[in-house]
């Protein structure tokens, strides 16, 4: 089973401004609760229990459209996110459901 949504995160975001003044990144800790947040809207009943690997590619930029794309297979969920043709980042959760 599969999920993907789109995600874009405002200039004016409370947290860019502290992220590298002047050329600001989306830090990937709000990237991962983006993940976090689509996992939830997709498998409401899913828990994830621990972060088994991740791995940032790429920054990705303010107003840029990040796509997150969700997998999964039995107790796990793969992930991957995708500026354009541009992999920002990837990893896996382990899942309990409730």
């Amino acid at each position: 089973m599969t999920y993907e949504t789109d995600i874009t995160f405002a200039a004016d975001h409370a947290s860019l401004a502290g992220h590298f003044p002047g050329q600001p990144v989306v830090a990937g800790v709000l990237i991962l609760d983006q993940v976090r947040l689509a996992l939830q809207q997709w498998q409401p009943t899913a828990k994830i229990v621990a972060v088994s690997q991740v791995k940032f590619a790429s920054p990705l930029l303010p107003e840029q459209t990040l796509r997150i794309s969700l997998e999964l297979q039995q107790q796990k969920c793969r992930f991957h996110c995708d500026h354009q043709h541009r992999r920002i980042a990837q990893g896996e959760f382990t899942l309990a459901h409730t």
